[in-house]
């Protein structure tokens, strides 16, 4: 293949890709699949509106904090990001400069730099063309990232893509002696790990092993540009956690819920608290075998499998020995960490829990494992072929086995595009279903609006996500907090509950029992596809 007919088809990959990444949110009129892109959006609106990611709600000071959709926190009168910062902070300067568009495009724009980081590195410290096309291929094919990519307000794509950027620049720094470009490779990087902070621990383990393993080569004056730029955007994302939560260490996850001070009395020991930090789901082998089994070979077998082998040609390998087993040596230990901690939380994101979908949380969870592993998979493939041919060429020396032997390659690398397309597309949580999703929910949201007052709040089990900002929401309505609420709140505002529809017995039972003995009374007022929007209101209420 020609140099040229080779980066024609490198940029018509990356193009296809990155268009399909768009396809799911662009026309969706600002709906998104789940409550935490909502959430990111919302906040990434405030900032490039005010310079703040947080919004006053008022009417909490009577609701106990209750106002506020999934992935937001309202401690007192403000709602507050649960999630880390560095995510919306990066979407909210791009919606500023470009727009909403700007925003939306930011992850496949990320997603696609990361991908020709990885390819340049790849070649710069190997000197392997196929090898370097290979992995980006891989990492840009792969069902984790093309899925979260196309996801685009959630931040593990975008994590994930400024830590292989600023891997690059660190690579570009070293070999030009520049500590200038140092600390810009450190600033991308922290930049980065702010969208995902939960893995900087295990980032600074595996920065550590690097240093100690090149102490001898490693050029110094760069490093520490790197942490000179790394310290000052830790800084700064400390003193806004600190503006926001009231400690510079406190975040969203770890922010007390308002709800249950008797709980915040309980006395914890220093033990337990070091032994939630350390594994905050606990320890549970069999969840650990299911989880990995399901999320990190089931869902695309042959890459996994792959990387699995390249694991061990890594090791073996003579040309760049002491770089491969480093690099093998810190992924193992980050597998080890990610798989441990994740692994033992079972997570039901679908409505069926038995199901094994791309939309699970531990793919997106162990997206990092997956993208350097896409190194390990190409080089299986590159050295698995190589070994083949080289074999027959000692043996028989038949030109047409070893045809035969490339032509297998490249139908297996169109198998598992194949694959891939099928996982990231099809099933009940692939694109092509969360797109028809995200339209009904236009049809939802509309409806909802048309027939509740601007301030009005309302009761949703699942609909925040397409709901607010629009209408103040409270989650869920199944909750002792919630209906406790309901008596305070529906005398000073309108008041409503949107979800399934309720069979008569159990709207009798509401009417005639559980609101009766709070004064309250519930009333359908309009039905749209299998939901229906209730009125709450005083029972003497005309």
């Amino acid at each position: 293949m020609t140099l040229r007919n080779r980066w024609i088809l490198r940029i018509a990959s990356l193009g296809i890709v990155a268009l399909t990444m768009g396809w799911l949110t662009l026309g969706t009129d600002g709906v998104f699949a789940s409550p935490d892109e909502n959430a990111n959006a919302f906040f990434a609106q405030k900032f490039s509106e005010t310079g703040l990611m947080a919004a006053f709600e008022p009417l909490n000071a009577v609701a106990q904090g209750l106002i506020h959709p999934r992935s937001m926190i309202a401690p007192g009168t403000t709602i507050l990001p649960t999630s880390f910062l560095g995510f919306p902070f990066m979407t909210g300067v791009f919606r500023f400069v470009f727009g909403v568009f700007g925003m939306l495009v930011f992850t496949p724009m990320i997603a696609v730099l990361g991908v020709v980081a990885l390819w340049w590195t790849v070649r710069r410290l190997t000197h392997d063309e196929l090898l370097a096309d290979l992995s980006a291929l891989f990492m840009l094919i792969h069902p984790a990232f093309w899925y979260y990519g196309a996801r685009v307000m959630m931040p593990n794509v975008a994590f994930v893509s400024m830590l292989v950027i600023g891997v690059a620049v660190f690579v570009l720094a070293s070999s030009k002696r520049s500590p200038f470009i140092g600390l810009i490779a450190g600033s991308i990087f922290t930049i980065g790990l702010t969208m995902r902070l939960v893995e900087a621990p295990i980032a600074m383990v595996m920065i550590a092993m690097v240093v100690v393993a090149y102490r001898k080569v490693l050029p110094w004056k760069v490093f520490c540009g790197v942490v000179i730029g790394g310290s000052i955007v830790l800084a700064l994302y400390l003193v806004a956690n600190s503006a926001l939560y009231g400690s510079a260490l406190t975040t969203g996850y770890t922010l007390p819920d308002t709800r249950s001070v008797a709980d915040a009395a309980v006395s914890i020991s220093p033990f337990a608290t070091m032994s939630h930090l350390l594994l905050p789901f606990g320890f549970h082998p069999r969840a650990i075998a299911t989880n990995v089994f399901h999320y990190g070979w089931w869902l695309y077998p042959i890459s996994s499998t792959l990387a699995v082998i390249g694991a061990w040609f890594a090791w073996t390998v003579k040309e760049h020995r002491k770089a491969w087993r480093t690099f093998v040596v810190c992924l193992c230990v980050a597998s080890m960490w990610m798989i441990v901690v994740y692994g033992s939380w079972s997570i039901a994101d679908n409505p069926d829990p038995k199901a094994v979908t791309i939309g699970n949380s531990h793919v997106r969870y162990w997206l990092p494992l997956f993208v350097a592993s896409s190194v390990l998979a190409a080089l299986a493939l590159i050295r698995s072929m190589r070994w083949m041919i080289a074999r027959m060429k000692r043996t028989r020396n038949n030109i047409s086995y070893q045809y035969r032997q490339i032509v297998s390659a490249i139908l297996l690398v169109f198998v598992i595009i194949f694959m891939s397309v099928q996982t990231v597309f099809s099933g009940s949580d692939g694109l092509i279903a969360a797109r028809a999703a995200a339209i009904a929910s236009i049809e939802k949201r509309t409806t909802v609006l048309a027939n509740t007052e601007s301030d009005a709040v309302v009761i949703v089990d699942r609909a925040d996500k397409y709901l607010f900002p629009h209408r103040r929401v409270i989650v869920p309505l199944r909750s002792d907090f919630t209906y406790a609420a309901m008596p305070t709140l529906a005398p000073i505002v309108p008041l409503y509950y949107f979800g399934i529809t309720f069979p008569e017995s159990d709207l009798e039972y509401l009417n005639s029992e559980k609101l009766a003995a709070m004064g309250l009374a519930i009333a359908p007022i309009v039905t749209v596809q299998n939901e229906t929007l209730y009125r709450i209101k005083i029972r003497n209420f005309e």
